[in-house]
């Protein structure tokens, strides 16, 4: 595995820096880039509504800018969460989020002066997994409930989102946006998103 991944790097590495000696100015939005994003949102259920989230992640992907400034690309993402405050599971239960993954496709318009902003919308797929856990234990008439794991969740979603670029230098572009994505079993979640992009 470790063989593998230092292979993949290295092939990443030298597509970056093959495509960036190419790089077109007049095309600002063509190539491969990498950036760090953070959001804040909402998970809801059919029967109930959690609490804030928070998340932190990195992003990558690669676009290519026609003559028309029409802008198609392939993304990927990674990200950390976390619930703000307790959700309406109560204070007994508590989610452990693990690291979330998603795959989109992306299409935008470049427009302005130099073509140096970018409008865009995007859909694709993301899966969602946390364990549902016991805070301290809790003791009832009936029943005690130990402290642990209650469940292991695993979720796949539909990803929509849309959001404006604007290129700050050759290299550096800054991202606004939102996402919405509907979860398997009832889960929604809406999370607005900045993120600071390195372009190559």
């Amino acid at each position: 595995m470790k063989k593998i991944m230092i292979g993949c790097a290295a092939a990443a590495t030298a597509l970056v820096i093959s495509t960036s000696s190419m790089a077109d100015d007049s095309k600002p939005f063509s190539g491969p880039y990498i950036g760090v994003e953070g959001g804040f949102g909402q998970l809801k259920d059919q029967s109930y509504k959690d609490g804030s989230r928070w998340s932190l992640g990195g992003i990558a992907g690669y676009r290519h800018q026609f003559d028309n400034d029409l802008v198609l690309g392939l993304e990927g993402g990674v990200e950390f969460t976390s619930d703000l405050k307790a959700s309406s599971f109560g204070s007994v239960f508590d989610r452990d989020y693990k690291p979330t993954w998603s795959a989109s496709a992306l299409l935008g318009y470049a427009f302005g002066e130099d073509k140096r902003n970018l409008i865009f919308a995007k859909a694709g797929y993301s899966r969602l997994r946390y364990e549902v856990k016991l805070g301290e234990g809790v003791s009832g008439a009936a029943l005690t409930f130990p402290e642990g794991t209650f469940g292991d969740f695993s979720k796949g979603a539909l990803k929509l989102g849309a959001g404006y670029e604007r290129k700050l230098t050759d290299m550096f572009s800054v991202r606004i946006g939102a996402d919405y994505t509907k979860h398997k079993d009832m889960h929604k979640q809406l999370e607005a998103k900045v993120a600071l992009i390195v372009n190559f």
